[in-house]
């Protein structure tokens, strides 16, 4: 079910960032059209993680929505750190701010909004595909160098794994092994953080469901980063291109070009005015259970 709120200053949001509305803090999911995901509740000052639904916020009609931005949130804790959290959040900043401009980089989740705990993970946000690429490719080279930023130890990976994996989809070795390669997370001070790519790709959601579906092919085009991450893959001896979208984290850059994946999700028609097709949806529900994408080896 989607409701409607609205606000005047959508324009200044960008995805990844937060609003709040009557205690309720949505992430910001596309400004094109302005989508939100309700993932906080605030009751006494008390914050409550929820898992809800998303929101689609009209356009210029009232002002009575709060902006939380992710760029300006992370310059205000690089200026100054009250606590243990924002001091490593202030380091993750420093270190990939010699690969890219800190005008990329900003952070979201509950760093952003002040409700995070002593032992919050970061979500931290860069902005451009191209910047992305250059700040993962950091990690990437750190991690293989067991420089300032690390990989997760054993006990984090199993943590991880009971945090995204919910029945039967993957195996936790088939978990660690897509994990490992993808180099979008990793450690700072001994902290978890999330790499995430804010890149406000526009979002359709006229889809009508038609089943469930598994399907193998090979990847023939991606975009395994964004938001919701795209895949096209081509079925042997089938020239129908089947495509994919994926609306949960754990199966963002699973596979890449070129590789043979099964993918298991909801088979689901756009019925939208000015453009048809099927799309294989993988993400259905925040847990995605019964839902995957695993590169065959």
């Amino acid at each position: 079910m989607i409701d409607f709120v609205k606000d005047k200053e959508y324009r200044a949001m960008v995805h990844r960032d937060f609003i709040e509305k009557d205690n309720k803090f949505y992430a910001v999911l596309s400004t094109n059209p302005l989508l939100c995901s309700l993932r906080y509740v605030r009751n006494d000052r008390v914050f409550k993680k929820i898992n809800g639904g998303i929101v689609a916020i009209e356009e210029g009609e009232t002002d009575d929505i709060k902006i939380f931005s992710g760029r300006e949130r992370l310059k205000e804790i690089m200026k100054y750190q009250k606590d243990k959290y924002e001091r490593d959040v202030s380091d993750l900043a420093k270190f990939l701010s010699n690969f890219t401009s800190t005008e990329n980089l900003g952070i979201s989740g509950s760093g952003l909004i002040k409700c995070y705990g002593n032992d919050s993970d970061i979500d931290f946000v860069v902005y451009g595909a191209k910047n992305f690429n250059e700040a993962m490719d950091a990690i990437k080279q750190s991690i293989l160098n067991n420089r300032a930023v690390k990989n997760l130890n054993p006990e984090q990976w199993k943590e991880l794994y009971a945090k995204r994996i919910f029945g039967n989809e993957l195996t936790f070795d088939e978990f660690l092994w897509h994990e490992k390669r993808k180099f979008n997370k990793g450690t700072i001070n001994n902290r978890k953080f999330d790499l995430l790519l804010s890149d406000d790709a526009s979002i359709n959601l006229n889809f009508k469901k038609t089943g469930n579906i598994t399907k193998r092919g090979k990847v023939v085009k991606s975009n395994p980063f964004s938001y919701p991450a795209y895949y096209e893959i081509a079925e042997d001896g089938n020239r129908e291109i089947i495509k994919i979208l994926c609306w949960t984290h754990t199966y963002v850059g699973q596979a890449f070009e070129g590789e043979n994946i099964e993918v298991c999700g909801m088979l689901e028609k756009i019925n939208s005015k000015n453009r048809s097709g099927k799309f294989i949806i993988v993400g259905t529900s925040r847990k995605a259970i019964g839902e995957y994408i695993k590169v065959m080896k």
